[in-house]
């Protein structure tokens, strides 16, 4: 009805699980990733749990999409059945013809039939959806499936997608021995700001849209908030706002528009996203406490000792200043940045440490390096380190906390670094092994550019300069992987989704 209106070819917002539509954020990307390495690696048990709406059942048809002739797949997504129907369900799927009703029939038919397609050279695999709904003589019976095996592998590769509740089931003592055999297991999680945002836009441009501009920026903030970052509830509000839309004769999806869709739907925001957690608010009130307290004691101290302040009363003074105005400048930018402090510990565990302040860093070991112009601390930390991450950045920050933008310091400025390259990373001596290339640029500027956008949607970098054929060029990674057959699947994920043009495993060069 209003794509026309709009300037799309399709409708962009079905709530139905259509691949086409499928927008991988980072989780989305992780959690298909999981599902073609169990495919492969042929893990024999995995579980993919979320909330409702959040995608798991088009993660899934991407999965079938994307088998090959030697996979083949029964998806089950009526689980509210008897065992013996079940076992049918399967089988029906599978192509198997059972005559009679008996369950010992069943199993013995699809025991010959993964045999076979063993022997074969293939892989099956059974998709239970909505596995929350399974009673205990089904899990059991999904269990006796997987002793369906040779001596050196399984015969059948089982994947469980279901909502929170599943993941409370398989920690029933009594599933015990089905917990025991799972080997890999992922929650999918909303999305957050930015990859609403990305989301609603991919969903469009699919569509045909010619202009990406349909929503303005209030009103995407206003679906987040409504949404919470369920895909299917932004589906339903952005359809239903363009109905609204195309009914007003309105150019733009505006934030009053969305606000009436929502009273129309019955949402309400969703408070986790936007209210302030009682962590934030007792940091906040220590700050506050701690502040006042010593302003009063400066001015006394101030008023009888005849304008004497200590020294060390000044630093303490200060420091409190510094954290107090840090804090309202992260709570500014985003309410949910605070760090916060733990009020209580547990009898030996270490005591909670304050955020790093400049005089902090003094202590660690650190080398100076002095900024030239036109620097910014990925340059400085290519020169000195040889390549540019995300660990180096996040240890630039802490020991340079006065640095409120990486890309603006001045000619002559001190910059803080670590002694030691590997001191940059969580487990000193082992950083990444491989990365995915997306692009290489003859300038440096125009790599930074894509390393500070894929930090911005949460990605992990890198910078890595090259020799190619005699130039010197500057390649930009994606991801931190151990081997590289897990970056090989995301690669092709990456590429399959159309994000990327061109993604390709790469080792990282040791430091």
């Amino acid at each position: 009805m209003y794509e026309s209106y709009f300037g799309f070819k399709k409708k962009p917002f079905n709530i139905t699980p259509d691949p086409r539509f499928l927008y991988l954020s980072k989780k989305h990307r992780e959690a298909l990733a999981q599902l073609i390495c169990g495919v492969r690696e042929k893990k024999g048990f995995v579980v993919l749990s979320g909330e409702v709406g959040t995608g798991k059942t088009t993660i899934l048809r991407s999965l079938l999409d994307r088998l090959d002739e030697n996979c083949q797949a029964a998806y089950i997504f009526n689980t509210r059945v008897s065992v013996v129907d079940f076992l049918k369900f399967v089988c029906h799927d599978f192509g198997l013809q059972v005559s009679g009703d008996s369950k010992i029939g069943y199993l013995i038919k699809l025991h010959d039939f993964l045999i076979e397609s063993h022997n074969n050279g293939k892989t099956t695999i059974l998709i239970v959806d909505e596995a929350q709904t399974l009673d205990a003589s089904l899990f059991e019976e999904i269990r006796m499936l997987t002793n369906l095996e040779t001596s050196s592998q399984k015969l059948l590769q089982i994947f469980l997608a279901g909502q929170p509740e599943l993941n409370d089931l398989l920690d029933q003592s009594e599933l015990w021995q089905l917990k025991q055999r799972i080997t890999t297991r992922y929650h999918l999680l909303p999305l957050d700001r930015q990859e609403t945002k990305e989301y609603i836009q991919t969903r469009m441009r699919i569509a045909g849209a010619k202009h990406l501009n349909c929503f303005s920026k209030g009103s995407i903030q206003e679906i987040y908030g409504y949404s919470g970052g369920i895909p299917r509830l932004i589906n339903n509000i952005c359809d239903n706002s363009l109905l609204i839309g195309y009914a007003t004769d309105a150019p733009i999806i505006d934030e009053k528009i969305v606000r009436e869709c929502a009273s129309d739907l019955r949402l309400e925001k969703n408070h986790k996203a936007h209210k302030k957690t009682k962590g934030d608010i007792e940091v906040r009130s220590s700050f506050v406490i701690i502040f006042i307290g010593l302003l009063i004691a400066a001015i006394v101290l101030s008023f009888f000792g005849k304008l004497s302040v200590p020294q060390s009363f000044s630093k303490s003074f200060e420091t409190v200043q510094s954290l107090f105005q840090r804090s309202r400048r992260t709570e500014a930018k985003d309410p949910g940045l605070v760090k916060k402090w733990p009020i209580k510990t547990e009898k030996g565990a270490r005591d909670p440490q304050p955020p790093q302040t400049a005089g902090v860093a003094e202590n660690l070991a650190i080398r100076v390096a002095i900024a030239n112009q036109g620097d910014t601390v990925s340059q400085i930390i290519l020169r000195e380190f040889g390549r540019v991450d995300i660990h180096f950045l996040e240890a630039v920050k802490k020991l340079n906390p006065e640095i409120e933008d990486i890309n603006q310091i001045v000619v002559g400025q001190e910059i803080k670094l670590p002694s030691d390259a590997r001191e940059a990373y969580k487990n000193p001596g082992a950083p990444p092994c491989f990365s995915i290339h997306l692009a290489s640029f003859k300038q440096f500027d125009n790599a930074n550019k894509l390393f500070n956008r894929l930090i911005e949607i949460g990605e992990k970098p890198t910078i890595i300069p090259a020799n190619i054929e005699g130039s010197a060029w500057y390649r930009v990674t994606v991801g931190e992987y151990e081997d590289s057959s897990e970056a090989s699947v995301n690669a092709e994920i990456l590429v399959q989704s159309g994000q990327f043009g061109y993604a390709k495993p790469l080792e990282i060069p040791d430091l």
